[in-house]
């Protein structure tokens, strides 16, 4: 099939699936539907976004997928992206009915954007954004220098997941307020740079701006990864079986099903989790209750609009999901891999899985005092949530921090069970145990 046949296929194909997904209710609003091949399709997922700054991480991430694809261990068929109107990029030159699954599943994905609120208030043309962004930061490298810029970049987005959407800085704030010297940005560490370092140039707190505006953007996604797949996985299955396939199309279809839900060996499959999920609110196997309305409809839509990754899981993950996916929790003891709760452990397995998902899995750090022993020390704390922090990662973050402040970092978290500070200054790296906590 040429490129030409291709497109007209795929042209009827929405049409016949988005005829199907008006009448269950989901509103997707404008998708534009573009064919790609692989390399583009790692390319976007690599960057995030078309057009995007250049920056070698993005390169080591696009080799990394161009690997799995090329061992066949990982392949991306879709790629969507929150804009508007909303862009779907679509694998090539695959079966018909795994166009039609993947078209089905990119509508639902819309209809989540515009759904759920976690996507309230985002840029509408974040494409667009970025590219001004990329252009902008060219013009940085003409004028202060490609290293520079470079340098620059390094930490900031060693820093990117330390951003807290509007009033959602809560906790920082309140873990600040313990110490009496809380700043009023809270636990938004990138505005609170951007804002308050001494040793930053304008340019440079511009650039810290742009970066904050896309991690704020990728944030939705982060934290509603499963809410979102498992969102999508769900309606693309109701609208495969709604739809008048035949026996090879209904058999390529159900090969492809059995491949994105397979058990991961060493995590959550956040399509077969969010899946399941939905099925039992659909089937009123877990209570969901909206403001107004009833029956299983309003139940689901009720859900889908309003939780993320953390409560959709603390709210509806039961002891019969977690028997039915044989969830359970493990970790290495010594030169083995134990498991250290059951399924039938479920309450520990759903809060040590809710732990995980806190924060898309991100260390939150508040910022506790700007002046730190009236010397211009930056301190900060670690929201200590049962997870101690990497030290292997440590010494970079505190690295960065130090460089866009420009004077000595102290964090302060605890390790073993004892309160504990890690410094970076002029001469580097320090560790001091405090004490007990």
């Amino acid at each position: 099939m040429n490129t030409l046949e291709e497109l007209k296929e795929m042209e009827q194909m929405v049409g016949e699936v988005a005829g199907v997904a008006r009448a269950f209710g989901l509103d997707y609003g404008d998708v534009h539907f573009e064919l790609c091949s692989p390399a583009v399709l790692q390319g976007l997922a690599a960057y995030g976004l078309p057009r995007r700054f250049s920056h070698w991480s993005f390169g080591r991430a696009y080799h990394r997928l161009r690997a799995y694809h090329a061992f066949q261990t990982q392949r991306i068929y879709e790629l969507v992206l929150n804009t508007r109107p909303v862009r779907a990029y679509v694998l090539a030159g695959v079966p018909a009915a795994h166009k039609l699954m993947i078209i089905a599943h990119s509508l639902a994905h819309s209809d989540f954007f515009r759904r759920n609120v976690h996507f309230a208030g985002l840029p509408e043309k974040m494409a667009e954004h970025a590219a001004a962004h990329a252009e902008k930061l060219r013009v940085f490298e003409e004028r202060y220098g490609g290293e520079a810029v470079e340098t620059l970049l390094d930490a900031v987005l060693a820093l990117e997941e330390q951003v807290a959407p509007a009033g959602q800085e809560c906790a920082a704030v309140a873990a600040g307020a313990e110490r009496g010297a809380a700043p009023a940005i809270g636990g938004d560490l990138l505005a609170f740079l951007a804002a308050a370092s001494p040793v930053l140039a304008a340019w440079q707190r511009e650039v810290i701006g742009m970066v904050r505006e896309e991690a704020l953007f990728f944030r939705a996604q982060r934290v509603t990864k499963i809410t979102n797949e498992g969102w999508a996985t769900y309606w693309h299955t109701r609208l495969m079986r709604a739809l008048d396939l035949d026996t090879g199309r209904l058999v390529d279809w159900a090969r492809l099903q059995a491949q994105l839900l397979q058990r991961d060996p060493l995590g959550v499959n956040p399509y077969g989790l969010g899946l399941a999920i939905f099925e039992a609110v659909a089937d009123g196997r877990v209570p969901a209750y909206p403001p107004e309305g009833d029956g299983p409809e309003s139940r689901l839509f009720w859900v889908g609009k309003t939780e993320d990754d953390v409560s959709l899981c603390r709210n509806y993950l039961t002891p019969e999901l977690v028997a039915a996916l044989d969830l359970y929790v493990y970790r290495r003891v010594g030169e083995q891999w134990v498991v250290t709760a059951p399924a039938t452990a479920w309450e520990t397995v759903r809060d040590v899985l809710v732990r995980r998902l806190t924060d898309a899995g991100s260390p939150r750090l508040a910022v506790l005092d700007a002046n730190y022993r009236d010397r211009g020390e930056l301190y900060l704390r670690h929201l200590y949530d049962g997870r101690e922090l990497e030290v292997s990662g440590l010494e970079k973050v505190l690295r960065c921090l130090y460089f866009l402040w420009g004077r000595p970092v102290h964090l302060e978290t605890l390790r073993g069970g004892e309160t504990a500070v890690l410094s970076y200054g002029v001469q580097g790296p320090s560790l001091r145990l405090v004490g007990a906590s």
